[in-house]
């Protein structure tokens, strides 16, 4: 008898066991898929509805394991009481189970509060329109829009000159090319153009700066330099090295993006 006793209980720890990892798979693998928060234009309904279902979803799994914490906790103290150090095991392992559900949900919420908070974002920006999406420019266009932002440049700036003291003109600018690999896109090359201007103009960095925010290029900065970036428009970036105080020069390098041929 004592042998079935023991046979019988070593099934059901095996038993108890096997539904705690059934458990926690299932909190890994459907909670996490159950947090897709991803905001879809023209579905704010369906996009509410996976917010709603997210949140149900972990604070449910929290609440059980919370409780079952709870029950294994207390199972372990009385059995530890009563000297019953099968019993003990089982609520410790009972416990220690909940305790990685518990903290697996944590985490989980925590990564469901960002992905909320990016969407409600990405809501608040776009609404229920389409957000624009990059489409590679092609080698003409890519060249206009160097062009542009070198003349837009240039009548930014007062009495511009060469190192050779020639004023410059937009023709002065050589534009050079050389094979793009982009990651996302497919293009052919990357296109480049190099400015380096003299000018007794305090201001001209400032003026230029100027001049491609109304373009409608995003600021940055890297070190000392000043950039202006898109990720929409046909130049990729613009990089402006001010040594005004210095020499006198206002040094711009231009990247297009990656480009196309012409359909």
């Amino acid at each position: 008898m004592r042998i079935v006793a023991r046979v019988a209980a070593v099934l059901g720890y095996v038993t108890v066991v096997c539904v705690l990892l059934a458990w926690l798979f299932w909190t890994l693998l459907v909670v996490w898929g159950r947090t897709d928060t991803t905001y879809v234009a023209d579905e704010p309904e369906a996009w509410q509805r996976r917010l709603a279902g997210a949140g149900i979803a972990v604070g449910r799994v929290s609440l059980i394991a919370g409780v079952v914490l709870v029950a294994a906790v207390v199972l372990a103290v009385v059995a530890a009481r009563r000297d019953r150090e099968g019993w003990m095991s089982l609520g410790i392992v009972i416990g220690l189970f909940s305790l990685v559900v518990l903290l697996n949900a944590g985490l989980t919420w925590a990564s469901f509060v960002s992905r909320v908070n990016a969407a409600l974002a990405s809501f608040q920006e776009y609404g229920t329109s389409t957000p624009p999406r990059f489409e590679p420019p092609t080698r003409h266009d890519a060249r206009v829009e160097i062009d542009r932002m070198v003349r837009e440049s240039l009548d930014a700036v007062v009495d511009p000159w060469d190192a050779e003291g020639h004023r410059l003109a937009i023709g002065d600018v050589p534009v050079t090319s050389s094979p793009c690999h982009a990651d996302r896109y497919f293009g052919d090359v990357t296109q480049y153009a190099d400015l380096a201007l003299r000018t007794a103009d305090p201001n001209a960095a400032s003026d230029i700066l100027a001049a491609w925010d109304e373009a409608g290029y995003d600021d940055d900065r890297d070190g000392q330099d000043a950039v202006r970036y898109s990720d929409l428009l046909p130049i990729k970036r613009m990089t402006l090295h001010d040594t005004t105080a210095t020499d006198g020069f206002v040094r711009l390098h231009i990247e297009s993006q990656c480009s196309k041929d012409e359909d």
